[in-house]
């Protein structure tokens, strides 16, 4: 009991408290810390073969003023993977076709970590995701505004996206093909509509990811839409029936003719045959004229 006593008492007192203020202060830096080591853990999720992480809305350029992201998202993961797979696009080369800019495989993997991450976003961040899929990155800035998701991408199959004057038709590489409940975002530039090729926007509830590329079908025409249709079906008729006699001199369309020589070139070296050169020289015949 003596040795007890004589421990207890060797014990030195704890040290005053600090004032209130340098409590205070202490706490708020404590809290700071913890905040921003979580905010890193969620921030970015790494995974084998793709990475999300938080960006700044910044990154979106030159948006209009009333353009207030709509977050967090309320979204389900059979809702994000639908997205995922209804997200199309279209090289714009010669004989390109619109394709599916995520695999199945590739949505299966990204669902359920950027559910997580677009329900828990705050409203001054956007969602960037990047895949390195077989054929090259893709990278992605996902987020919500005026009620709708959107999607606006940088980079597909390993390829930028880019408005040089070389990079392809109308000054482009790649463009989003919108499908059923998607369309083009479009900024109004000095009363004119500047559309963004690569900034598709859905709606939250889309119909069912179909597995093949679906044309995406017109609002119901009026009277004077079916008389402009009737008079486009008319011409079309004339051009195909002029197929083999395609304009020349100032009527010729510089791109077209562009397209035609490369065609003439492919035949030539005996890339495609007779048919596949006729067949895609009247398509595109038919498509400028």
């Amino acid at each position: 009991m003596r040795n007890k006593a004589r421990i207890f008492c060797n014990l030195k007192p704890f040290p005053p408290l600090p004032k209130t203020g340098s409590c205070i202060i202490a706490l708020s830096l404590v809290l700071l810390l913890l905040n921003s080591a979580c905010s890193t853990l969620s921030d970015t999720d790494e995974g084998k073969s793709f990475s999300l992480k938080y960006k700044s809305k910044t990154v979106l350029g030159n948006i209009p003023k009333d353009f207030i992201l709509d977050h967090p998202i309320q979204i389900s993961k059979s809702e994000i993977y639908n997205h995922l797979l209804s997200i199309w696009y279209e090289p714009l080369t010669l004989m390109a076709k619109p394709k599916r800019v995520f695999s199945g495989q590739e949505a299966k993997k990204i669902t359920p970590s950027l559910a997580k991450a677009l329900n828990g976003i705050t409203s001054v961040d956007v969602a960037m995701l990047r895949v390195e899929s077989d054929d090259g990155p893709i990278q992605v800035y996902v987020f919500s505004a005026l009620g709708r998701l959107h999607w606006k991408f940088t980079t597909i199959k390993g390829i930028e996206y880019s408005t040089h004057p070389i990079a392809g038709r109308r000054g482009i590489n790649w463009k989003m093909v919108p499908q059923a409940s998607q369309y083009l975002f479009a900024n109004k530039k000095f009363m004119l509509k500047d559309i963004q090729d690569n900034w598709l926007v859905a709606e939250f509830q889309l119909p069912k990811a179909s597995p093949t590329f679906k044309k995406k079908k017109g609002k119901g025409k009026s009277k004077k839409g079916d008389q402009v249709q009737r008079k486009r079906s008319s011409r079309r008729s004339v051009s195909k029936s002029r197929s083999s006699n395609i304009p020349q001199g100032k009527s010729m369309d510089p791109e077209l003719e562009k397209k035609l020589e490369f065609l003439k070139d492919l035949h030539k070296k005996g890339l495609i045959d007779d048919t596949e050169f006729k067949q895609k020289r009247k398509e595109l015949v038919d498509e400028f004229f």
